[in-house]
């Protein structure tokens, strides 16, 4: 099944952000460490923004609330552990374990809305409503000044 540009421009945000953690677990310099964190605290925050303000909206006749407020609380991981990231030197042993952390989050998170969630918006949306999504997603990342490759 082919996605549609909102879902294809989500699962290009991830690629991109997971390419930033990678950056930030390799660097050597504490300069190109920090210009990689910050540009994961741009991406990452409009990314879950997007997901919040759009995509689960649209979304919600077709998952359960169990399954909305398990999401709402991933956010919420995510967004404190991403927080403590900036906070930390980079010198600090709980830097590399918040990293894994983040890192581990971020990659239940994208399997499951990859494997499950987007097809069921895929599947479960009307056509229109799925353009409508795509003109939504495109918009916010058209005015923000966070530039995902698209």
């Amino acid at each position: 099944m082919q996605l549609n540009e909102a879902l294809s421009l989500l699962v290009t945000q991830h690629d991109e952000i997971e390419t930033l953690l990678v950056d930030i677990s390799a660097a050597t310099s504490p300069a190109i460490r920090t210009q990689a964190l910050s540009e994961l605290a741009d991406k990452l925050t409009l990314h879950l923004a997007i997901e919040q303000e759009i995509l689960y909206p649209a979304a919600d006749p077709l998952i359960s609330g169990d399954v909305r407020a398990e999401v709402a609380a991933e956010h919420q991981e995510i967004k404190r552990v991403l927080a403590d990231l900036i906070w930390l030197e980079h010198e600090d042993q709980r830097f590399a374990r918040k990293l894994v952390s983040l890192q581990n989050l971020l990659q239940w998170h994208e399997a499951w809305q990859e494997a499950e969630l987007f097809e069921r918006v895929a599947r479960g949306l009307p056509a229109p409503r799925l353009e409508a999504l795509g003109h939504e997603v495109s918009g916010w990342l058209d005015r923000s000044q966070f530039a995902f490759a698209a």
